[in-house]
C-alpha cells in the first residue's frame, strides 16, 4: 500500500557564513580528506596574513589595518571550494532529512507521513542543523530561515510551531531557492511574474538597443537577458515534473 508524505522544505540562511569561517577547522577538514603538506600550507596561504581597513571621505580618511582571523576571501573560483570543504560532512551528520548545499545555501527536504510527524521533523532537523553550525563556527540567520510545506492536494496548511532554538522560524507560502521563486503547490506563478517583469524590462531596453548596433550585438543581448531566464524557468520546471 502506497503512503502518501508530507514533505517540508527548510530554507537555512547563515549570518555572514564567508566571513566568519574559521581557519583551523578548514585546515583540518581539508587535512582529513587527505589534502597535507605544501598542497595544505599553499591553501592556507590563501586565506592567512590579510588584512582590512575602512576608507571614508574619498579615500581621504582610512583605519588602521586589522588582521583577519576569519572568513574566506570572495572573488575567486578558491573561495566557493573551501567554504564546501567546510561544510561537506553536514549531510552525513544531519539524521533523517535531505540535505543539498551550494556554496553557504543550505536546505533540507524533510517529510513525515502525517502533519504532527512533519512538525516533529522539522523541529528536530532545525535543532540539529543549528548545533552543527555552532559546532562548526557558523550562525544560522534565524530571522533570514524559513520553512515551507508543499500542498500539492489544495489542502489548507495546518498551523505549525517550528523553532530554533527559542525563536520560532517563519512558515512562508513562497521564497527563493538559488535564485529561483518556489511555492507550495509547485504552481510556479510568483516565478513566473517575478520572470515577466524582468522579460518586459529586457524587451524594452532591447527595443532600444536595437537601434544602434547590429543585429549579432542585440542576439547576444537577448540571450543574456531573456533566453538564460526562460530555460532556467523550464528545467526547474522538468525537475519537479511539471
Amino acid at each position: 500500500m502506497y503512503l502518501a508524505l508530507q514533505v517540508a522544505v527548510v530554507c537555512c540562511d547563515l549570518s555572514r557564513a564567508f566571513d566568519t569561517a574559521d581557519h583551523r577547522l578548514i585546515a583540518r577538514k581539508l587535512g582529513h580528506y587527505g589534502v597535507r603538506g605544501p598542497a595544505l600550507a599553499l591553501l592556507m596561504s590563501f586565506m592567512s596574513d590579510r588584512c582590512q581597513v575602512v576608507v571614508g571621505d574619498g579615500g581621504r580618511v582610512r583605519s588602521e589595518e586589522m588582521k583577519c582571523l576569519l572568513g574566506v576571501p570572495q572573488g575567486s573560483c578558491l573561495s566557493n571550494t573551501l567554504f564546501s570543504i567546510l561544510l561537506n560532512d553536514l549531510p552525513q551528520v544531519i539524521k533523517g532529512p535531505n540535505i543539498y548545499m551550494y556554496a553557504d545555501d543550505v536546505t533540507a527536504v524533510v517529510t513525515g507521513a502525517s502533519h504532527e510527524q512533519l512538525e516533529t521533523n522539522v523541529n528536530s532537523t532545525l535543532h540539529q542543523l543549528s548545533q552543527w553550525f555552532n559546532a562548526n563556527g557558523l550562525a544560522l540567520n534565524k530571522s533570514k530561515t524559513f520553512w515551507m510545506k508543499f500542498r500539492l492536494n489544495g489542502h489548507v496548511i495546518q498551523p505549525s510551531t517550528v523553532c530554533a532554538g527559542d525563536d520560532a522560524v517563519q512558515q512562508v507560502t513562497d521564497t527563493k531557492l538559488l535564485g529561483f521563486t518556489i511555492d507550495s503547490g509547485l504552481r510556479w506563478d510568483a516565478h513566473i511574474d517575478q520572470l515577466c517583469a524582468k522579460l518586459g524590462s529586457a524587451c524594452y531596453a532591447l527595443k532600444r538597443l536595437a537601434s544602434t548596433a547590429t543585429r549579432d550585438v542585440v542576439r547576444s543581448c537577448y540571450f543574456a537577458t531573456q533566453q538564460t531566464g526562460i530555460e532556467y524557468l523550464y528545467s526547474r520546471s522538468e525537475l519537479f515534473g511539471q
